[in-house]
């Protein structure tokens, strides 16, 4: 194949040659000998995600201890709601620093920053002997994981083919779900400093694997190193055509240098294209509904809420149960991304998750507001409930990270996914805050089908107005929304 005449393209920072040749599915000329490559690279950066999980649901198995008199300790009612609630709000933080640094050191070397925070994090909990401590562990590994995990997202979408781009951003979630179970099961069998122990050796894994993952095509090209960014798609993609390697390369430097005329006003450009517009107003709405599927808050809680079943089985062993099937049954839930398509999953997920909310809802108006003492016969409805709620709200959180990830255009995908994420983030700040006040207020069933509403409808009309990306490029997914 001989490569046509050249076009000259350039912005005040960007002069290129660029082919007008027409583009070509480039999966069709890999080579498949460097494919072990990639797929190592998609592993190594979803293990952050496993720390991210740990740290996530840590305060799961540590509310019994830290509720406990006989914890080192002291920690009151209100103290503990500052603990569950100030992981998110480090989030935020990282979520306002990532973008400074990472066109100036790479998508890699951003990661590899933000990693530092997770450590510390990680040591001032196992070492904490007073509330503060626990305090700036806690925003201290926010701010490491938050940032971590959208400069994730960023780098994946960026070297992997669209076929497999919904799957492996899903297997970046698997992995954060494997981190929450190891943290559930690590606290429900083992001490305190013992669960906070495995949190911190989960850390080298990442680090040890990561020096070796090759840097983004597009940080490359956005330094002036082409060759470094031919050498990178190479081993990440396998292709070993140098022709075809310069037509993929061309086809990157065209999106940097549309990213870079409208860069300065991507913020301007969020809210006055219809396109952006639709895709944040998609999102956003995909996004607080996931969060109204309530598993985030519940899942700190879920133990106690175990404890007031009057289950045959305890309370942490039913835990464990729940743990082990989720853990199991979400391997096939995070392939429907990409087998069934992204909306299908919405509207099936959405509508499991709001009856399992109504039926959790249902056993507490029951037990409490009813006073039915004897509720033995079905004293085993929560645990199903909880299982098919974690189930389906993985489905939804998944598919809402798939698509945040697809939609956006690189002219505002930076700037949109921090407004996007900030704006979940506080939310769940104030969920987990205030929960045990709306429990107050609502009791626990009615804040369970407040949330099986909301879930349902803000779900609802997110598969209504989204397109369907599955299978399609980022720029037939441009047009889909204009």
């Amino acid at each position: 194949m001989e490569l046509k005449p050249k076009r000259l393209c350039f912005t005040k920072r960007y002069v290129w040659e660029v082919t007008s040749e027409k583009k070509i599915d480039v999966q069709e000329h890999q080579a498949t000998g460097n494919c072990w490559i990639k797929c190592a690279t998609f592993i190594t950066v979803s293990l952050m995600s496993m720390g991210t999980g740990a740290a996530e649901l840590w305060m799961t198995p540590a509310l019994p201890h830290l509720k406990s008199t006989n914890f080192k300790f002291s920690v009151s009612t209100e103290e503990l709601s500052w603990i569950i609630s100030l992981f998110n709000v480090g989030e935020i933080i990282g979520f306002l620093l990532y973008p400074l640094i990472i066109d100036r050191i790479g998508r890699k070397n951003t990661l590899l920053v933000f990693f530092m925070p997770q450590i510390l994090s990680c040591t001032l909990t196992l070492s904490a002997e007073n509330v503060i401590t626990l305090y700036l562990a806690r925003i201290i590994g926010g701010i490491g994981y938050g940032a971590g995990t959208v400069v994730q997202v960023i780098y994946v979408n960026e070297i992997a083919d669209k076929n497999v781009r919904g799957l492996l951003i899903s297997i970046s979630r698997l992995a954060f779900l494997i981190g929450c179970i190891s943290i559930v099961l690590v606290g429900s069998l083992a001490s305190y400093d013992t669960m906070n122990l495995v949190v911190l050796l989960m850390q080298p894994i990442f680090i040890l694997t990561f020096f070796f993952v090759p840097e983004s095509p597009y940080f490359y090209l956005k330094r002036y190193s082409e060759e470094k960014a031919i050498k990178s798609l190479s081993k990440l993609h396998g292709i070993d055509d140098i022709k075809i390697l310069e037509l993929k390369i061309n086809d990157m430097k065209e999106g940097i240098i549309e990213d870079v005329k409208s860069k300065e006003f991507a913020l301007r450009s969020l809210f006055e294209k219809k396109r952006h517009r639709r895709a944040f107003f998609i999102v956003a709405t995909l996004k607080i509904g996931v969060a109204f599927s309530g598993s985030s808050v519940i899942a700190v809680y879920t133990q106690e809420i175990f404890s007031y079943t009057g289950f045959s089985i305890p309370p942490e062993y039913s835990l464990i149960i729940l743990v082990a099937i989720v853990s199991v049954g979400v391997v096939p839930i995070v392939l429907l991304v990409d087998y069934v398509g992204r909306r299908a999953v919405i509207l099936y997920g959405s509508i499991v998750c709001s009856l399992s909310l109504t039926v959790l809802g249902l056993f507490f108006f029951l037990k409490m507001y009813l006073q039915i003492s004897d509720l033995s016969s079905i004293s085993w409805s929560p645990l199903v409930a909880l299982i098919f709620l974690e189930l389906s709200s993985v489905a939804l959180l998944c598919t809402s990270f798939v698509i945040s990830g697809e939609i956006f255009s690189s002219q505002v995908k930076s700037t949109a996914l921090s407004f996007l994420y900030i704006k979940t983030k506080l939310l769940e700040v104030l969920m987990k805050l205030y929960f045990e006040n709306v429990v107050g207020v609502f009791e626990i069933y009615g804040v369970f089908w407040i949330y099986a509403a909301a879930c349902l409808l803000l779900c609802l009309i997110g598969f209504y107005i989204a397109p369907e990306t599955k299978g399609k490029t980022l720029e037939e997914i441009q047009m889909l929304l204009n």
